[in-house]
């Protein structure tokens, strides 16, 4: 997130510049402290969000991105991503 940058802004720009897709966030699913290493965010933001144009593509910093059920996820990288599955819904 840019300094002075609204949150959910943000949140829409790096999923067009990571995945391609254009979304609209729905909802606020929750806040995370999530102080992961020296330089990373102290506050992680969740969002839900639909879909509502783009085509799905690796981003510049992104080696390939893909959808996964909630079941069948790949190994999570942040604690905070890890907390935030546990507290929200399906």
């Amino acid at each position: 997130m840019d300094a002075g940058e609204d949150p959910r802004d943000a949140a829409k720009r790096e999923c067009l510049e990571e995945t391609g897709l254009i979304i609209q966030i729905t909802n606020l699913l929750d806040v995370v402290y999530g102080h992961e290493h020296r330089r990373g965010a102290h506050i992680v933001i969740a969002y839900r969000g639909k879909i509502i144009d783009g085509e799905l593509r690796p981003g510049d910093d992104v080696d390939k991105v893909a959808f996964f059920s909630r079941d069948h996820l790949p190994e999570i990288a942040f604690a905070a991503t890890e907390e935030l599955l546990k507290t929200t819904d399906h």
